[in-house]
């Protein structure tokens, strides 16, 4: 008979947080299976066992939907018994046919708490008795696109209906599950394109596209879901970034070598869809780590006109393209400002890039105003007014939520997400402002944030850090230009396991005249830091005998290593990934994909700043 827990008689919220601290370790272990490409059918059995250990005297099934969707298949159910896995193997998808098949045709929850009366079982009369099986649920798991891919199926051996604790255990690993499943079908993708080349520039423009609708989808689930959902999804940034990376860096070296007309512009279009999603994934993950509290701002000098500077000059051909006229009203700072410039510059960035893509002619200024001054802080006004399309009055409240716009014919007009206003509402709130808009439909509209910014003593900086200084290279041509002029044959060491992200960054390198010799673990690299003796060294995070950091202490350690130029390269996007490779010695840190000016900047920049002083990029 099936026992009372002790969780009967709490509420839901008491229930989850009782359970939190084993899902929460539960979700993590089935992740790190998942990153070390466990088989499918190993990670979904381990999510039916975690489920069996959580809730005694259960015996769980993971079933999956057929290729056609008229069937399931199995999943794992290892505590049932051989010959009723047999016998359900290709069951139907209908209406009737058991909990499992009713829970997939409907794209419901279905509780069946006595097989042996219930109509959905009459056809299985027998088998269930066979089995010596009481009562079965089923919960249909969902995936990106809220379409059914398999049933999660929970059994006891009397009748019983299922309690709170019940349910939330059984949505936790349907939840898990779907996340497995997408997986390992985007896995099987990978491994079909890898084997069709000539199609796959075509078929990766595609693939963005639904991978970027998919993105915005799981955004807005993790905004509702709990912190261990907003953890899976910081690591899926790492997951999409080391193909990303491929994908624009085969992109870059196409556009050196094609002539013809329409493989460029088709290239090209690669090149700006990756562009696209690095900006959303980046997105993603700040407004991830924000949620879980990993997120920090910086907190060193600035310049308001700096800031303001680069802002213009990243969006000066975007506005000329459609004959807009940007104006900018910035009044000097009688002293001198501390806080994060390229959160300052981001969120202007997201403020005119809306304007520029909004307005079709006439003006887009940007004016910054001082509201408040005291003795520690300043507290700044800043705006960008278009005279583009307006908004409707009934829109404006849903404007900084994420993925949210006006109305949805504006996505078809303009395209993008909406992410950008509630990245921008964020980082606001962050710095102690926020946000707000002022919109006349059919002539224009006023968007401003609010930020206090700490007063600095150590003096006004002469320009925004080398980090936001990058952010305004948007062409890479000057930067090749130099770099084949007085760095051509600097040998440099490349620390890449991935063969394609260590073919990708060669060519790139050996494109503007540099040396390159490929290191494929940790310790061939602090070898061939002796042998080589490389001009600067390229260094991955993650790869066998030694990772990343421990190679660069051992190469630190080398005699005349000490000021030897170490960037890291790597899918790992989190601070405290960076903060853990300059405290070993690294001078740079470059998050994948790099786009190859952001490349040839980094690398320019710490060449001239071993050789003399730093190099003012812009």
């Amino acid at each position: 008979m099936r026992t009372t827990h002790p969780s009967v008689g709490k509420s839901r919220p008491e229930i989850e947080a009782e359970l939190r601290g084993v899902l929460e370790y539960n979700r993590s272990e089935t992740l790190k299976l998942m990153l070390h490409d466990a088989p499918i059918g190993e990670v979904l059995e381990k999510i039916v066992l975690d489920a069996e250990a959580v809730l005694p005297g259960s015996i769980c099934s993971l079933l999956l939907l057929s290729a056609d969707g008229e069937r399931l298949t199995y999943g794992a159910a290892p505590n049932l018994p051989d010959f009723y896995n047999a016998a359900v193997e290709g069951a139907a998808v209908a209406l009737g046919n058991g909990s499992c098949g009713t829970a997939a045709a409907s794209g419901t929850r279905v509780v069946v708490e006595d097989v042996a009366t219930h109509p959905y079982w009459a056809a299985y009369a027998e088998l269930t008795r066979k089995a010596e099986l009481g009562a079965c649920w089923s919960q249909p798991v969902l995936g990106p696109r809220r379409t059914v891919v398999g049933t999660f199926g929970i059994y006891h051996r009397t009748a019983c209906s299922p309690t709170d604790r019940d349910i939330v255990v059984i949505e936790h690993a349907s939840d898990l599950a779907a996340l497995a499943i997408d997986r390992h079908r985007a896995q099987e993708e990978l491994t079909h394109y890898r084997d069709h080349l000539e199609q796959l520039i075509a078929e990766r423009a595609a693939t963005i596209v639904c991978l970027n609708r998919e993105l915005q989808q799981r955004v807005e689930e993790a905004q509702a879901a709990n912190r261990a959902k907003g953890v899976f999804l910081a690591n899926m940034s790492h997951e999409l970034r080391t193909p990303l990376n491929a994908v624009v860096g085969l992109a870059a070296l196409l556009q050196e070598s094609v002539t013809d007309p329409v493989q460029r512009q088709r290239t090209e279009r690669i090149v700006i869809a990756g562009r696209h999603l690095l900006g959303t994934i980046d997105a993603i993950l700040d407004l991830s780590k924000i949620e879980t509290g990993k997120f920090t701002l910086e907190d060193c000098p600035l310049r308001i006109d700096a800031i303001v500077d680069n802002v213009v000059a990243m969006m000066r051909d975007r506005a000329e393209s459609k004959d807009l006229v940007l104006r900018v009203d910035v009044p000097e700072m009688p002293f001198a400002l501390a806080g994060d410039p390229v959160r300052l510059q981001q969120a202007l960035l997201n403020y005119v890039g809306n304007a520029v893509k909004f307005t079709g002619q006439g003006t887009i200024s940007l004016r910054v105003r001082v509201l408040e001054t005291c003795a520690a802080s300043v507290f700044l006004h800043f705006e960008v007014q278009d005279t583009g399309i307006g908004i409707k009055p009934a829109a404006l409240r849903r404007l900084f939520q994420g993925f949210e716009q006006a109305d949805s014919s504006i996505s078809r007009t303009y395209g993008g997400t909406g992410l950008g206003l509630e990245i921008t509402r964020r980082f606001a709130e962050l710095m102690g402002g926020t946000v707000g808009v002022d919109s006349v439909e059919g002539q224009g509209s006023t968007f401003w944030f609010t930020a206090r910014l700490r007063k600095s003593t150590e003096g006004a900086a002469s320009g925004p850090p080398a980090q936001a200084r990058a952010l305004a290279i948007t062409d890479p041509s000057a930067l090749r230009a130099i770099l084949q002029r007085d760095w051509a044959g600097s040998r440099v060491l490349v620390a890449e396991d991935e063969p394609i992200n260590a073919e990708i960054t060669r060519a790139l390198l050996e494109s503007v005249g540099l040396t390159v010799e490929n290191a494929v673990t940790g310790r061939e690299a602090v070898d061939k830091a002796i042998t080589f003796a490389p001009t600067l060294i390229l260094m991955d995070m993650q790869m066998p005998e030694l990772d990343g950091i421990d190679a660069t202490r051992a190469i630190r350690a080398l005699p005349g290593m000490a000021r030897l130029p170490i960037i890291a390269m790597t899918a790992n996007a989190f601070a405290e990934d960076r903060a853990a490779c300059l405290a070993v010695g690294m001078n740079g840190f470059l998050s994948k994909p790099v786009l190859p000016g952001r490349l040839y900047a980094e690398i320019l920049a710490q060449l001239t700043a071993q050789q003399a002083e730093p190099l003012e990029l812009v």
